[in-house]
């Protein structure tokens, strides 16, 4: 999802979905394509692996990795993959 200015500010709503249980706790980061811009993408995925959640690792390393292929931090993540 791209934010775009919304009256000079930016607004993010998170909602969980339909399979969120009531009190499940929710992950989230913003990406830019900034030279640094995928570390909280690496942060996520570090949580992830050590909840043993390598589904959602995965996901989210391949989205983030799809999403930004130009950044300088687009390759780390692709070694993450494999």
């Amino acid at each position: 999802m791209v934010l775009a200015p919304a009256g000079g500010r930016r607004l993010v709503r998170i909602q969980g979905g339909d399979e969120a249980e009531p009190g499940s706790a929710y992950r989230f980061t913003f990406l830019t394509s900034d030279a640094n811009g995928l570390a909280g993408v690496l942060d996520l995925a570090r949580a992830l692996e050590s909840e043993g959640r390598t589904a959602e690792r995965q996901r989210v390393l391949e989205l983030a990795a799809n999403a930004f292929a130009d950044s300088p931090q687009a390759l780390e993540l692709r070694q993450l993959l494999h």
